[in-house]
């Protein structure tokens, strides 16, 4: 632990004093907070992150990239609204009531924070002027008691993950299809456990949905499986875009409904016998697979989507070409097989609509 100082920016700051342990919260100055952190060598100082629970996550994907460009934009004034702010233990700290006063820290523990700190430190190294303007919310607090920084580290640290499809819930695109597929007889679930178990009405949760699109209309059938976590984050706006037809939706919701029911009507039909044959498992991997075949067979027709009483039509063609592909390819994994992107190739020579040309 060390000593440190940051400078407040308004005169508004909250105190408050329960027997043994005292609290502060306020509003930093971005600019004093990165060089508290920072040393002379131009890094961050890690030891002081040693009670925190996690570490740098990086700032490849996800939050931590939204807080870095948070504090790079034009509107970084929205900084101290969109962010948690860092929660600070020390073993005392001091401060004046006024405007601009610096708050004195001593012995002090960054206990929840890093991605903040990390993103806005890689930030400031790219634009120090601009992530100067950025306020941050600060929360100190101050405990003779040895173990009050472990458990103020667990306790901020181990709220319920956020999933990013329940950030995305109360989007207006979001609200907008569930409107839709309420006047089309359809539950649209943005978000978990939305609806009662009995309405017997047919769903399709966000995600679901989200991946339907990736490899239905997008052509990304691998993504639909192992990108699925980017859904809501950084491919949210191409997947849910404005440009979507609400019919399209509707009959692609209908589609995977279909599709889905089919495989999980067969696989618990495999299940149920007496001698599993593992070789029709295939099934199992193939959803978004025969998604993207659907999509292909119904492109080569000049439509978009096929009617509803072709569905099982569909779903034939598409599920004895994957048994086909997987027939040929046993000596892979159907799980390493139907992850792939090449698998794509494969299928558009199947079809006799692509050239082959690849190697697992």
């Amino acid at each position: 632990m060390e000593d440190g100082v940051l400078d407040t920016v308004d005169v508004q700051k909250y105190e408050r004093t329960d027997c043994d342990i005292r609290g502060l919260v306020a509003n930093i100055d971005a600019k004093s907070y990165i060089s508290m952190i920072s040393n002379d060598a131009g890094s961050i100082k890690r030891h002081l992150f040693d009670e925190n629970i996690r570490g740098f996550l990086g700032l490849d994907g996800g939050y931590n990239r939204q807080i870095h460009q948070s504090a790079l934009s034009e509107e970084n004034h929205l900084f101290w609204y969109l962010n948690n702010g860092i929660t600070i233990i020390a073993k005392d700290f001091t401060h004046q009531k006024v405007r601009g006063s610096k708050i004195r820290l001593s012995d002090f523990q960054i206990v929840n924070g890093a991605q903040t700190s990390y993103s806005l430190f890689e930030a400031f190294k790219r634009d120090a002027e601009r992530v100067s303007d950025v306020v941050l919310l600060i929360k100190i607090f101050a405990s003779s008691r040895p173990d009050i920084s472990e458990q103020i580290a667990i306790a901020t640290n181990s709220q319920a993950r956020i999933a990013p499809r329940d950030l995305k819930a109360n989007d207006s695109i979001q609200k907008k299809i569930a409107t839709v597929f309420e006047d089309n007889d359809l539950l649209y679930e943005r978000k978990k456990n939305q609806f009662e178990n009995g309405d017997t009405r047919q769903r399709i949760d966000s995600l679901k949905l989200g991946q339907a699109i990736l490899a239905y209309r997008l052509h990304e059938p691998h993504l639909a499986k192992t990108a699925s976590d980017e859904i809501f984050g950084n491919m949210y706006n191409i997947i849910f875009s404005e440009k979507l037809d609400a019919d399209y939706l509707v009959k692609l919701a209908r589609l995977y409904i279909f599709v889905n029911s089919s495989r999980e009507a067969e696989l618990g039909g495999l299940r149920r016998q007496d001698s599993f044959d593992s070789n029709n498992e295939f099934i199992a991997y193939t959803q978004w697979y025969i998604m993207y075949c659907i999509a292909l067979m119904v492109r080569e027709e000049n439509r978009d989507i096929p009617f509803e009483h072709e569905f099982e039509k569909y779903f034939d063609r598409a599920r004895n070409l994957m048994s086909q592909i997987a027939e040929k390819y046993k000596a892979q994994s159907f799980y390493r097989v139907f992850r792939s992107a090449k698998t794509k190739e494969i299928i558009m020579n199947e079809l006799g609509i692509g050239q082959l040309r690849f190697e697992f």
